[in-house]
């Protein structure tokens, strides 16, 4: 016979059983809900948790449609990553980037959604790295996919657009198609001076894009008038011993040597030259690049 304290320790523990198992699917049910209903409060309560990881992207998913970051000009962009794996490939080079940003893509369509601004990161990197591999009819291809999103739910000004319109135009170029990409410059051009002003850096960096490509078309009088106006702009908005002064002073230089006046061309070289070795030091490899120029317009000269 059955003790009656063993038989009511039975009950006692199918009983809180079925309580921890009714507790479990209480629990499961309130975060499906929340997930559902407020993913910044889901993800709030995981960070309590210490699940920072995943707590990460769902917080910025929800954030980053009210106020999205803005793209660098120049593809250099400043996003933060939604997770701490989306920051390991994002920082990833070499030989296997290419693996790497397909994965952030992955991972932010599927976190993200496929028009969040890290996703359109995720695809301007790849675009990028593929063109930096010489594969740059990919890159025009990847950049195309993804502009008419962007345009959509940021509008045809807005700076993310014209960053992908304006690295797009860079990958016509390194395609071959340098028609497109002139136009697409211009194009880039004249919004970002009508939205930004015409010194502002943002539109000057566009300037001296469509200045070096009109360069290598042989029109050099168009590149000239473009980059003294990028030059003009860069001393007064960055100082003349800026790098990047400096390096439009280096460019204007050769155009300017290249259509025989070889005096100012000496003079912009020399100066390019002073302030190369201040900002980089002597052995940089720009300021030996300036070096090497200058040397050979006094050759020539003599």
């Amino acid at each position: 016979m059955t003790p009656p304290w063993a038989a009511t320790a039975g009950r006692r523990r199918v009983i809180g059983r079925d309580v921890v198992l009714a507790a479990l699917a209480t629990v499961l049910a309130l975060v499906v809900a929340v997930f559902t209903a407020a993913p910044q409060v889901f993800a709030w309560w995981l960070g309590l948790l210490g699940l920072i990881a995943l707590a990460g992207p769902i917080r910025r998913g929800g954030a980053a449609y009210r106020s999205p970051p803005d793209l660098d000009p120049d593809g250099n962009v400043d996003f933060e990553a939604t997770s701490a794996l989306a920051r390991s490939l994002r920082d990833r080079s070499g030989p296997d980037a290419e693996q790497h940003h397909r994965q952030r893509i992955a991972l932010h369509s599927r976190l993200l959604g496929p028009d969040h601004p890290d996703t359109v990161l995720a695809h301007n990197d790849l675009a990028r790295t593929l063109g930096e591999y010489g594969r740059t009819a990919e890159a025009v291809e990847i950049l195309r996919e993804v502009l008419p999103s962007v345009a959509r739910t940021r509008g045809d000004e807005h700076p993310d657009t014209l960053s992908i319109r304006n690295n797009l135009a860079a990958a016509l170029a390194a395609a071959g198609r340098p028609d497109e990409a002139t136009r697409l410059f211009t194009e880039v051009l004249a919004s970002r001076a009508r939205e930004l002003g015409a010194l502002h850096p943002h539109t000057l960096s566009v300037r001296n894009n469509l200045a070096q490509l009109l360069a290598g078309l042989d029109r050099s009088d168009e590149a000239e008038t473009h980059l003294r106006i990028v030059l003009d702009g860069r001393t007064r908005l960055l100082g003349d011993d800026d790098p990047l002064t400096a390096s439009t002073r280096h460019g204007l230089a050769v155009i300017v040597a290249a259509r025989g006046d070889d005096a100012e061309a000496e003079r912009l070289f020399v100066r390019a030259l002073t302030a190369r070795r201040r900002r980089l030091g002597p052995r940089h490899p720009l300021t030996l690049a300036t070096r090497t120029a200058l040397a050979e317009l006094i050759r020539r000269r003599a």
